[in-house]
């Protein structure tokens, strides 16, 4: 199988952890696995990061195989999901760094660094006021 197969099965199947060792076992290439993720991620509203990274722990934590992908690729899906919160929460109403990182448990760097990549990215746009330093974040 190749590893844009690979990669299909493992994050549209409901495999199990044993089916998942065999895959991972057969030599596939990683690097593969990971770039195809990243082209569904662009073409897509779901976060497949996430979905990948769940298989990826659930492989080392069932059957001792660790993936040389799996650090990489939660790191990724912990971002995509925490700013894909802050864009929720924004439309919502909550506007302050301060409210957001109360509410996600974060520290507000943590939070401020979501933001700044949210806003390069120009999912959202910043209003900076002097006053108490406080920032309005809205959605474009």
């Amino acid at each position: 199988m190749d590893s844009g197969g690979t990669y299909s099965s493992v994050n549209e199947r409901n495999l199990d952890v044993e089916d998942m060792g065999i895959i991972a076992e057969s030599g596939v290439d990683w690097d593969v696995i990971v770039k195809e993720c990243r082209s569904q991620a662009l073409h897509s509203a779901v976060i497949w990061e996430d979905a990948l990274c769940s298989r990826l722990m659930d492989l080392r934590d069932r059957r001792g195989i660790i993936s040389p992908i799996e650090k990489e690729i939660c790191r990724i899906a912990d971002q995509k999901v925490l700013e894909a919160w802050i864009t929720r929460k924004v439309r919502e109403g909550i506007y302050t760094v301060k409210d957001l990182a109360i509410e996600a448990g974060e520290p507000e760097h943590v939070i401020r660094r979501a933001i700044a990549r949210l806003v390069q990215k120009k999912v959202l746009t910043a209003n900076r006021c002097a006053h108490k330093k406080v920032r309005d974040w809205n959605p474009y």
